[in-house]
Protein backbone atom coordinates (compact mmCIF):
# COMPACT_ATOMS: atom_id res chain seq x y z
CA UNK A 1 0.00 0.00 0.00
CA UNK A 2 2.82 2.38 0.92
CA UNK A 3 4.58 1.60 -2.38
CA UNK A 4 1.39 2.41 -4.28
CA UNK A 5 1.07 5.76 -2.50
CA UNK A 6 4.69 6.62 -3.30
CA UNK A 7 4.14 5.66 -6.95
CA UNK A 8 1.05 7.85 -7.16
CA UNK A 9 2.91 10.79 -5.60
CA UNK A 10 5.82 10.40 -8.03
CA UNK A 11 3.45 10.12 -10.97
CA UNK A 12 1.57 13.24 -9.89
CA UNK A 13 4.88 15.12 -9.48
CA UNK A 14 6.00 14.07 -12.96
CA UNK A 15 2.73 15.28 -14.46
CA UNK A 16 3.03 18.57 -12.57
CA UNK A 17 6.56 19.12 -13.86
CA UNK A 18 5.40 18.32 -17.38
CA UNK A 19 2.52 20.77 -17.09
CA UNK A 20 4.87 23.48 -15.82
CA UNK A 21 7.31 22.89 -18.68
CA UNK A 22 4.51 23.18 -21.24
CA UNK A 23 3.12 26.25 -19.53
CA UNK A 24 6.56 27.89 -19.61
CA UNK A 25 6.89 27.14 -23.33
CA UNK A 26 3.50 28.65 -24.12
CA UNK A 27 4.10 31.64 -21.86
CA UNK A 28 7.50 32.34 -23.47
CA UNK A 29 5.91 32.21 -26.91
CA UNK A 30 3.17 34.56 -25.72
CA UNK A 31 5.70 36.98 -24.25
CA UNK A 32 7.68 37.02 -27.51
CA UNK A 33 4.49 37.66 -29.48
CA UNK A 34 3.71 40.45 -27.00
CA UNK A 35 7.12 41.99 -27.80
CA UNK A 36 6.23 41.98 -31.48
CA UNK A 37 2.87 43.55 -30.62
CA UNK A 38 1.09 40.51 -32.03
CA UNK A 39 -1.46 40.64 -29.24
CA UNK A 40 -3.90 38.12 -30.68
CA UNK A 41 -1.14 35.52 -30.94
CA UNK A 42 0.06 36.47 -27.45
CA UNK A 43 -3.44 35.98 -26.03
CA UNK A 44 -3.74 32.54 -27.62
CA UNK A 45 -0.38 31.42 -26.24
CA UNK A 46 -1.21 32.76 -22.78
CA UNK A 47 -4.52 30.86 -22.91
CA UNK A 48 -2.65 27.65 -23.68
CA UNK A 49 -0.24 28.35 -20.80
CA UNK A 50 -3.18 29.04 -18.47
CA UNK A 51 -4.77 25.75 -19.51
CA UNK A 52 -1.62 23.90 -18.45
CA UNK A 53 -1.13 25.89 -15.24
CA UNK A 54 -3.94 28.26 -14.14
CA UNK A 55 -1.85 30.90 -12.41
CA UNK A 56 -3.29 34.38 -11.82
CA UNK A 57 -0.15 35.94 -13.36
CA UNK A 58 -0.84 34.13 -16.63
CA UNK A 59 -4.50 35.20 -16.52
CA UNK A 60 -3.42 38.82 -16.07
CA UNK A 61 -1.00 38.64 -19.00
CA UNK A 62 -3.68 37.13 -21.23
CA UNK A 63 -6.13 39.87 -20.17
CA UNK A 64 -3.56 42.51 -21.10
CA UNK A 65 -3.10 40.94 -24.53
CA UNK A 66 -6.88 40.76 -25.12
CA UNK A 67 -7.29 44.39 -24.00
CA UNK A 68 -4.61 45.65 -26.38
CA UNK A 69 -5.94 43.55 -29.25
CA UNK A 70 -9.48 44.83 -28.65
CA UNK A 71 -8.41 48.40 -29.46
CA UNK A 72 -6.79 47.13 -32.67
CA UNK A 73 -9.62 44.79 -33.66
CA UNK A 74 -12.73 45.49 -31.54
CA UNK A 75 -14.22 42.01 -31.39
CA UNK A 76 -16.71 41.57 -28.55
CA UNK A 77 -15.22 38.24 -27.49
CA UNK A 78 -11.91 39.97 -26.74
CA UNK A 79 -13.40 42.42 -24.28
CA UNK A 80 -15.54 39.70 -22.66
CA UNK A 81 -12.55 37.42 -22.14
CA UNK A 82 -10.40 40.29 -20.83
CA UNK A 83 -13.04 41.03 -18.18
CA UNK A 84 -13.18 37.37 -17.14
CA UNK A 85 -9.40 37.10 -16.83
CA UNK A 86 -9.01 40.37 -14.91
CA UNK A 87 -11.58 39.01 -12.43
CA UNK A 88 -9.57 35.79 -12.12
CA UNK A 89 -6.48 37.79 -11.23
CA UNK A 90 -8.16 40.12 -8.77
CA UNK A 91 -9.95 37.25 -7.05
CA UNK A 92 -6.58 35.61 -6.41
CA UNK A 93 -4.39 38.66 -5.76
CA UNK A 94 -5.85 41.10 -3.27
CA UNK A 95 -2.89 43.42 -2.86
CA UNK A 96 0.55 43.93 -4.34
CA UNK A 97 1.47 42.54 -7.71
CA UNK A 98 -0.38 44.36 -10.50
CA UNK A 99 -3.62 44.91 -8.65
CA UNK A 100 -3.80 48.58 -9.62
CA UNK A 101 -3.19 47.82 -13.30
CA UNK A 102 -5.70 44.97 -13.21
CA UNK A 103 -8.32 47.22 -11.59
CA UNK A 104 -7.80 49.93 -14.19
CA UNK A 105 -7.87 47.38 -17.02
CA UNK A 106 -11.01 45.75 -15.65
CA UNK A 107 -12.80 49.08 -15.27
CA UNK A 108 -11.93 50.03 -18.86
CA UNK A 109 -12.96 46.68 -20.33
CA UNK A 110 -16.13 46.55 -18.22
CA UNK A 111 -17.22 49.94 -19.61
CA UNK A 112 -16.66 48.63 -23.14
CA UNK A 113 -18.58 45.44 -22.36
CA UNK A 114 -21.47 47.42 -20.85
CA UNK A 115 -21.65 49.55 -24.02
CA UNK A 116 -21.78 46.46 -26.20
CA UNK A 117 -24.44 44.87 -24.00
CA UNK A 118 -26.55 48.06 -24.08
CA UNK A 119 -26.28 48.08 -27.87
CA UNK A 120 -27.52 44.51 -27.98
CA UNK A 121 -24.28 43.27 -29.52
CA UNK A 122 -24.15 39.51 -29.71
CA UNK A 123 -20.99 38.02 -28.30
CA UNK A 124 -20.12 34.89 -30.21
CA UNK A 125 -19.15 31.79 -28.36
CA UNK A 126 -15.57 30.65 -28.54
CA UNK A 127 -14.83 29.07 -31.94
CA UNK A 128 -14.28 25.33 -32.20
CA UNK A 129 -10.74 24.12 -31.82
CA UNK A 130 -8.76 24.23 -35.04
CA UNK A 131 -5.64 22.31 -36.04
CA UNK A 132 -2.75 24.73 -35.69
CA UNK A 133 1.02 25.09 -35.48
CA UNK A 134 2.89 27.92 -33.77
CA UNK A 135 6.65 28.38 -34.16
CA UNK A 136 8.63 29.67 -31.20
CA UNK A 137 12.40 30.23 -31.52
CA UNK A 138 14.57 30.41 -28.43
CA UNK A 139 18.27 31.22 -28.18
CA UNK A 140 20.62 28.69 -26.62
CA UNK A 141 21.51 29.82 -23.09
CA UNK A 142 18.95 32.63 -23.07
CA UNK A 143 16.68 32.64 -20.05
CA UNK A 144 13.02 32.24 -20.85
CA UNK A 145 10.53 34.87 -19.80
CA UNK A 146 9.32 34.23 -16.29
CA UNK A 147 5.64 33.49 -15.88
CA UNK A 148 4.73 36.80 -14.35
CA UNK A 149 2.40 39.68 -15.11
CA UNK A 150 3.15 41.53 -18.35
CA UNK A 151 1.83 45.03 -17.83
CA UNK A 152 4.26 46.78 -20.14
CA UNK A 153 5.82 45.92 -23.46
CA UNK A 154 9.19 44.24 -22.91
CA UNK A 155 12.18 45.17 -25.02
CA UNK A 156 11.97 44.06 -28.63
CA UNK A 157 13.63 40.78 -29.49
CA UNK A 158 16.86 41.21 -31.46
CA UNK A 159 17.21 37.78 -33.08
CA UNK A 160 15.41 38.87 -36.29
CA UNK A 161 14.45 35.25 -36.88
CA UNK A 162 12.31 34.15 -39.82
CA UNK A 163 10.48 30.86 -40.29
CA UNK A 164 8.85 28.77 -42.98
CA UNK A 165 6.13 26.18 -42.58
CA UNK A 166 6.08 23.55 -45.32
CA UNK A 167 8.26 25.87 -47.40
CA UNK A 168 6.01 28.94 -47.02
CA UNK A 169 6.81 32.02 -44.88
CA UNK A 170 5.25 31.74 -41.43
CA UNK A 171 4.66 34.36 -38.74
CA UNK A 172 6.49 33.54 -35.53
CA UNK A 173 4.47 32.70 -32.38
CA UNK A 174 1.19 33.00 -34.27
CA UNK A 175 -0.90 29.82 -34.43
CA UNK A 176 -1.37 28.91 -38.10
CA UNK A 177 -4.19 26.71 -39.38
CA UNK A 178 -2.86 23.50 -40.91
CA UNK A 179 -4.17 20.13 -42.00
CA UNK A 180 -3.70 17.27 -39.55
CA UNK A 181 -0.53 15.29 -40.20
CA UNK A 182 3.17 15.88 -40.67
CA UNK A 183 4.64 19.33 -41.29
CA UNK A 184 8.15 20.70 -41.87
CA UNK A 185 9.38 23.77 -40.02
CA UNK A 186 12.56 25.74 -40.80
CA UNK A 187 13.91 28.74 -38.97
CA UNK A 188 16.87 31.05 -39.62
CA UNK A 189 18.33 34.17 -38.02
CA UNK A 190 21.41 36.29 -38.74
CA UNK A 191 24.34 35.04 -36.68
CA UNK A 192 22.70 31.70 -35.82
CA UNK A 193 22.79 28.25 -37.35
CA UNK A 194 19.54 27.41 -39.20
CA UNK A 195 17.30 24.83 -37.55
CA UNK A 196 14.73 22.41 -38.97
CA UNK A 197 12.13 20.12 -37.46
CA UNK A 198 9.20 17.93 -38.40
CA UNK A 199 6.03 17.73 -36.33
CA UNK A 200 2.93 15.58 -36.47
CA UNK A 201 -0.20 17.56 -35.59
CA UNK A 202 -3.31 15.86 -34.31
CA UNK A 203 -6.66 17.20 -35.52
CA UNK A 204 -8.10 19.86 -33.24
CA UNK A 205 -4.83 20.53 -31.39
CA UNK A 206 -2.39 23.43 -31.35
CA UNK A 207 1.22 22.28 -31.60
CA UNK A 208 3.86 24.69 -30.33
CA UNK A 209 7.13 23.95 -32.11
CA UNK A 210 10.02 25.30 -30.07
CA UNK A 211 13.30 25.47 -31.99
CA UNK A 212 16.57 26.37 -30.31
CA UNK A 213 18.82 28.78 -32.19
CA UNK A 214 22.50 27.95 -31.81
CA UNK A 215 24.64 31.12 -31.95
CA UNK A 216 27.45 31.05 -34.50
CA UNK A 217 30.86 31.78 -33.01
CA UNK A 218 32.65 35.00 -33.78
CA UNK A 219 36.03 34.64 -35.51
CA UNK A 220 38.97 36.68 -34.28
CA UNK A 221 42.20 36.89 -36.25
CA UNK A 222 45.09 38.71 -34.59
CA UNK A 223 47.84 39.51 -37.07
CA UNK A 224 50.94 39.90 -34.92
CA UNK A 225 54.33 38.38 -34.15
CA UNK A 226 53.64 38.36 -30.41
CA UNK A 227 51.85 36.07 -27.99
CA UNK A 228 48.09 36.59 -27.73
CA UNK A 229 45.96 36.58 -24.59
CA UNK A 230 42.17 36.93 -24.77
CA UNK A 231 40.23 37.86 -21.64
CA UNK A 232 43.21 36.94 -19.49
CA UNK A 233 43.80 33.50 -21.04
CA UNK A 234 46.49 32.46 -23.57
CA UNK A 235 44.99 32.11 -27.03
CA UNK A 236 46.04 31.23 -30.59
CA UNK A 237 46.18 34.12 -33.04
CA UNK A 238 43.09 32.75 -34.82
CA UNK A 239 40.29 31.73 -32.49
CA UNK A 240 36.51 31.30 -32.33
CA UNK A 241 34.85 33.16 -29.47
CA UNK A 242 31.38 33.91 -28.19
CA UNK A 243 30.00 37.13 -29.59
CA UNK A 244 30.38 40.17 -27.37
CA UNK A 245 33.05 42.29 -25.77
CA UNK A 246 36.57 40.88 -25.40
CA UNK A 247 39.94 42.21 -24.33
CA UNK A 248 43.01 41.19 -26.33
CA UNK A 249 46.56 41.57 -25.04
CA UNK A 250 49.58 41.01 -27.29
CA UNK A 251 53.01 40.58 -25.70
CA UNK A 252 56.53 39.78 -26.91
CA UNK A 253 59.85 39.88 -25.14
CA UNK A 254 61.61 43.17 -25.78
CA UNK A 255 58.44 44.96 -26.96
CA UNK A 256 55.80 47.10 -25.31
CA UNK A 257 52.60 45.07 -24.75
CA UNK A 258 49.43 46.22 -26.48
CA UNK A 259 45.89 46.01 -25.08
CA UNK A 260 42.93 46.19 -27.46
CA UNK A 261 39.22 45.91 -26.76
CA UNK A 262 37.00 44.45 -29.48
CA UNK A 263 33.29 43.82 -29.91
CA UNK A 264 32.69 40.63 -31.88
CA UNK A 265 29.53 39.72 -33.77
CA UNK A 266 28.09 36.27 -34.27
CA UNK A 267 29.28 34.58 -37.45
CA UNK A 268 31.57 37.46 -38.44
CA UNK A 269 35.36 37.61 -38.74
CA UNK A 270 37.21 40.45 -37.05
CA UNK A 271 40.85 41.08 -37.96
CA UNK A 272 43.13 42.86 -35.55
CA UNK A 273 46.55 44.07 -36.74
CA UNK A 274 48.95 44.66 -33.86
CA UNK A 275 52.47 45.97 -34.38
CA UNK A 276 54.64 45.83 -31.30
CA UNK A 277 57.08 48.65 -30.60
CA UNK A 278 60.55 47.63 -29.34
CA UNK A 279 61.49 48.81 -25.87
CA UNK A 280 64.45 51.08 -25.18
CA UNK A 281 66.37 48.08 -23.87
CA UNK A 282 65.78 46.13 -27.06
CA UNK A 283 66.84 49.09 -29.19
CA UNK A 284 70.12 49.42 -27.26
CA UNK A 285 71.03 45.71 -27.54
CA UNK A 286 72.58 46.03 -31.05
CA UNK A 287 74.76 48.88 -29.81
CA UNK A 288 75.90 46.87 -26.80
CA UNK A 289 76.62 43.89 -29.03
CA UNK A 290 78.54 46.19 -31.37
CA UNK A 291 80.66 47.40 -28.47
CA UNK A 292 81.22 43.81 -27.42
CA UNK A 293 82.34 42.99 -30.93
CA UNK A 294 84.88 45.78 -30.86
CA UNK A 295 86.21 44.46 -27.55
CA UNK A 296 86.43 40.94 -28.96
CA UNK A 297 88.39 42.25 -31.93
CA UNK A 298 90.68 44.20 -29.60
CA UNK A 299 91.22 41.10 -27.45
CA UNK A 300 92.10 38.96 -30.46
CA UNK A 301 94.42 41.61 -31.88
CA UNK A 302 96.32 42.12 -28.63
CA UNK A 303 96.54 38.37 -28.15
CA UNK A 304 98.12 38.00 -31.61
CA UNK A 305 100.58 40.80 -30.91
CA UNK A 306 101.46 39.19 -27.56
CA UNK A 307 102.06 35.91 -29.38
CA UNK A 308 104.35 37.68 -31.89
CA UNK A 309 106.48 39.11 -29.08
CA UNK A 310 106.51 35.73 -27.39
CA UNK A 311 107.83 34.08 -30.55
CA UNK A 312 110.64 36.67 -30.88
CA UNK A 313 111.48 36.19 -27.22
CA UNK A 314 111.57 32.41 -27.68
CA UNK A 315 114.02 32.68 -30.57
CA UNK A 316 116.41 34.78 -28.46
CA UNK A 317 116.09 32.27 -25.64
CA UNK A 318 116.96 29.38 -27.95
CA UNK A 319 120.00 31.31 -29.32
CA UNK A 320 121.18 32.11 -25.76
CA UNK A 321 121.11 28.43 -24.83
CA UNK A 322 123.01 27.32 -27.96
CA UNK A 323 125.67 29.97 -28.57
CA UNK A 324 124.98 32.76 -26.15
CA UNK A 325 123.75 36.28 -26.90
CA UNK A 326 125.17 39.76 -26.77
CA UNK A 327 124.21 42.51 -24.35
CA UNK A 328 122.05 44.17 -27.02
CA UNK A 329 120.26 40.87 -27.65
CA UNK A 330 119.70 40.45 -23.91
CA UNK A 331 118.19 43.93 -23.74
CA UNK A 332 115.98 43.05 -26.69
CA UNK A 333 114.95 39.83 -24.91
CA UNK A 334 113.78 41.73 -21.84
CA UNK A 335 111.99 44.23 -24.10
CA UNK A 336 110.10 41.41 -25.84
CA UNK A 337 109.12 39.88 -22.48
CA UNK A 338 107.76 43.25 -21.32
CA UNK A 339 105.80 43.77 -24.55
CA UNK A 340 104.40 40.22 -24.48
CA UNK A 341 103.17 40.59 -20.91
CA UNK A 342 101.62 44.01 -21.63
CA UNK A 343 99.73 42.82 -24.72
CA UNK A 344 98.68 39.60 -23.01
CA UNK A 345 97.25 41.59 -20.09
CA UNK A 346 95.47 43.82 -22.58
CA UNK A 347 94.02 40.71 -24.28
CA UNK A 348 92.75 39.41 -20.94
CA UNK A 349 91.22 42.75 -20.03
CA UNK A 350 89.50 43.33 -23.38
CA UNK A 351 88.35 39.69 -23.49
CA UNK A 352 86.84 39.98 -20.03
CA UNK A 353 85.16 43.23 -20.99
CA UNK A 354 83.79 41.53 -24.12
CA UNK A 355 82.33 38.72 -22.01
CA UNK A 356 80.82 41.24 -19.59
CA UNK A 357 79.37 43.22 -22.48
CA UNK A 358 77.89 40.02 -23.95
CA UNK A 359 76.34 39.18 -20.61
CA UNK A 360 74.81 42.64 -20.42
CA UNK A 361 73.44 42.28 -23.94
CA UNK A 362 72.00 38.85 -23.09
CA UNK A 363 70.39 40.23 -19.94
CA UNK A 364 68.91 43.15 -21.87
CA UNK A 365 67.58 40.74 -24.49
CA UNK A 366 66.25 37.87 -22.40
CA UNK A 367 65.13 39.73 -19.28
CA UNK A 368 63.24 42.45 -21.13
CA UNK A 369 59.60 41.50 -20.46
CA UNK A 370 57.66 44.73 -19.96
CA UNK A 371 54.38 44.50 -18.10
CA UNK A 372 51.04 46.12 -18.58
CA UNK A 373 50.69 48.92 -16.11
CA UNK A 374 46.99 49.25 -16.83
CA UNK A 375 44.62 46.77 -15.24
CA UNK A 376 41.32 46.45 -16.97
CA UNK A 377 38.09 44.97 -15.64
CA UNK A 378 36.49 43.15 -18.56
CA UNK A 379 32.80 42.12 -18.58
CA UNK A 380 32.36 38.65 -20.07
CA UNK A 381 29.06 37.35 -21.42
CA UNK A 382 28.64 33.63 -22.16
CA UNK A 383 25.69 31.42 -23.06
CA UNK A 384 25.72 30.11 -19.50
CA UNK A 385 25.99 33.39 -17.62
CA UNK A 386 28.16 36.44 -17.12
CA UNK A 387 31.17 37.66 -15.16
CA UNK A 388 34.24 39.85 -15.21
CA UNK A 389 37.90 39.35 -15.97
CA UNK A 390 40.79 41.44 -14.62
CA UNK A 391 43.30 41.85 -17.45
CA UNK A 392 46.82 43.09 -16.79
CA UNK A 393 49.88 42.31 -14.70
CA UNK A 394 51.05 43.49 -11.34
Amino acid sequence: MRALVILLVLTATAYADDDKAKAEQYFHAGAEAFKKQSFEAAAEQFELAYKEMPLPEIAFSAAQAYRRQYFIEPKPQYVKRAVELYHVYLDAVKHGGRVADASDGLAEMQRELDKLTAQGTKIDAAPKSATRIAISPIVRGEKKTEMTELSMLPETSTTAATATLDGKPAELFTPIDVAPGDHAIDIAAPGYFPQSAKRHVVEGSTELVELTLEPKPAHLVVETAGDVTVDGKPSPATVDLAAGHHTVVVEQRGHHPVLREVDLRRGETTKLEVELEPTAKRRVVPWVLGGGGVLVAASVTTALIARSHDETMQKLEDERVKTGITADQLAQYHHEVSKRDAYRDAAYITGGAALATGAVAAALYFLDSPRLEERTVVPIATPGGAGISLVGRW
